[in-house]
């Protein structure tokens, strides 16, 4: 019988095998077959392809790496890198460093120009290994790159977009709210110093005197270069008449963009002055840009930008010009925001301004001053972007000879705050000159702010001090209680119980009796002076008489004796409230020594 020869698997058909072998040419690998393989896919790979030998010339250049070139591979083939592109040899380095080290070369970019493109900016990632043979000779090294310009392009974009973002993000964030010219102003030279710019000012027209456009602020990116840049800008005058700058931009509000500022236009602004030239060359300003400060249709300021250059060898015409209109665009929209924000804090400071001027127009020019006693007082409104309160004092001699002391606040903000105040204080006034009694004369208030078109509620301290003996009686109306202090027993807190504050319809009122001895002082005052944002009413109290303690007893050995205006002062100070959160009044009554 005839055996079958068994049927080859496939494992059979592996190299090494004892079965059958594929034929010579299909394992050598100098095969005909391989090499044309090899060659299409050089030349057919979308990825640029280079081949150096240990000289680093070119032995091979693909039909992809040639197009990127812009140069025929004939052209390159047998010459140094160095020969044929002497602009890259900071790249040509790199690849020699891979040459004597081994180590790779990953995904590097590389941005240059091309033979013929001298207005094309490329960028390309590379990478690059050293080429052995089995035995560790060093044959050479292989590049292999592909065009990454519009990736890179688009990554710059989304950058940029971001950065913008970001920037006006801050700007809403910072701008918002803020009713201080001061505070205004640095925020908005910090939003574009240092990042479009070296330096940035700020110009207003001053609310006084329309004529005169004066610097609100200055910064520059480097603090060393502040005191010039102060120096420069303080110096030079900006009037509405001048051809470019600031000036020209608040008379005609339009934007002005200086991409080439020479010495001459500089010396037209220095107007003949060397030493302001020279400061002004100094600066070193190659590009200015000046936006107008706009608001209800109104251009009140100018922010001014010395625009951070750029590097032109790094840099296409094309790239540049798109990174100055994102430039233009981003200052624009930070001087939108900013001249709203600045808009508001002229609005408020003249508000403010009116509200102060009626607050102290309201308030007594003159003090009495009845035999042996001595009055005195102090007013302070609340620190820039504050409102102003309804704070109030009052003090006068009746017809019987008794002083008459007040002190009180209306709560609430502003012109109508201060309007009030007036109507309370010239009501107090006039039920204290007809003789009446603490208690009494805050029950007639009561009706009388009830009584109010628009509610209000008003607190108020009301004392009535006979001078010759210094017995005083007194009445509260939710008002802090006043600071007694006695040679002998310092300084405290008078315990009084209050009633309720002025404005609760059938409120009831009660008085008590206290009495002032020679030699001592009755400190009156608003809660501004104890209560902030920190510091609760009751630590302030207790604070308060702590440390007036050392005022007095350094006032009482003075020859003269203690001085009411002096303890006026002593209290804001030792209550540190010369810039308040809110508004301070203090009325201070000192009975001389027998």
């Amino acid at each position: 019988m005839t055996q079958t020869p068994p049927r080859p698997t496939a494992q059979d058909d592996l190299p090494g095998h004892d079965g059958p072998r594929p034929q010579d040419d299909q394992l050598d690998p100098l095969g005909e077959a391989l090499v044309s393989m090899l060659l299409a896919a050089s030349e057919q790979s979308p990825t640029g392809l280079l081949l150096f030998d240990t000289n680093l010339r070119y032995r091979l250049v693909n039909a992809q790496m040639a197009s990127m070139a812009n140069t025929p591979a004939a052209d390159l083939l047998g010459r140094a890198v160095h020969d044929a592109f002497p602009d890259y040899d900071a790249l040509t380095s790199r690849i020699e460093h891979v040459l004597e080290t081994g180590e790779p070369l990953l995904s590097f970019d590389v941005t240059g120009r091309v033979p013929g493109e001298s207005d094309v900016e490329h960028t390309w990632s590379l990478s690059a290994y050293r080429l052995t043979d089995p035995d560790g000779t060093v044959l050479g090294v292989a590049v292999t790159s592909t065009e990454v310009s519009a990736e890179r392009a688009l990554e710059q974009e989304r950058v940029a977009l971001a950065r913008r973002l970001e920037l006006l993000a801050a700007a809403g964030a910072l701008l918002s709210g803020s009713l201080d010219e001061h505070s205004t102003v640095e925020k908005v030279l910090s939003l574009v110093v240092p990042a479009v710019g070296t330096w940035a000012s700020v110009h207003l027209v001053d609310a006084a005197d329309e004529h005169r456009i004066r610097l609100a602020g200055a910064r520059h990116a480097d603090p060393a270069q502040q005191p010039l840049l102060d120096r420069v800008l303080s110096a030079l005058e900006v009037t509405a008449d001048q051809p470019f700058g600031a000036g020209h931009v608040i008379a005609t509000g339009l934007t002005d963009d200086l991409p080439r500022v020479t010495p001459d236009m500089l010396a037209a602004l220095a107007d003949g002055d060397d030493a302001l030239l020279t400061g002004m060359l100094s600066l070193d300003v190659t590009h200015g840009l000046v936006v107008p400060l706009t608001a209800r249709g109104t251009t009140f300021g100018a922010l001014s930008v010395s625009v951070l250059p750029t590097e032109a060898s790094r840099e296409s015409v094309a790239a540049e010009a798109q990174g100055l209109v994102a430039t233009h665009e981003l200052v624009a929209d930070v001087a939108t925001r900013a001249a709203l924000a600045l808009d508001s804090a002229r609005l408020y400071t003249q508000q403010y301004t009116v509200a102060v001027t009626l607050q102290r127009s309201l308030l007594p020019q003159h003090l009495p001053q009845p035999s042996g006693m001595d009055v005195a007082a102090v007013y302070l409104p609340g620190a820039a972007g504050t409102e102003v309160g309804g704070d109030f004092y009052e003090a006068l001699v009746r017809a019987d000879g008794r002083l008459v002391l007040a002190i009180g606040d209306v709560m609430g903000r502003g012109v109508r705050a201060a309007a009030v105040m007036g109507q309370v204080r010239a009501a107090l006034r006039g039920y204290a000159l007809e003789g009446h009694n603490p208690d009494s004369v805050l029950r007639r208030l009561n009706v009388m702010v009830c009584a109010m078109e628009e509610t209000s509620i008003v607190t108020c301290l009301v004392a009535v001090v006979d001078t010759t003996t210094g017995a005083f009686d007194v009445a509260v109306a939710g008002h802090p209680p006043p600071v007694l202090a006695e040679p002998t027993k310092g300084c405290v807190l008078l315990r009084l119980e209050p009633d309720p504050p002025l404005g609760l319809p059938g409120a009831e009122y009660g008085s008590c009796r206290r009495h002032l001895p020679a030699g001592g002082t009755l400190v009156l005052f608003t809660d501004g002076l104890v209560e902030s944002r920190d510091q609760p009413i009751g630590d302030g109290l207790t604070a308060l008489c702590h440390r007036l303690e050392p005022v007095f007893a350094e006032e009482a050995s003075a020859d003269e004796g203690v001085s009411a205006a002096a303890v006026c002062a002593a209290a804001v100070r030792v209550m540190e409230r010369s810039r308040a959160e809110d508004d301070v009044a203090v009325l201070v009554a000192t009975r001389e020594p027998r």
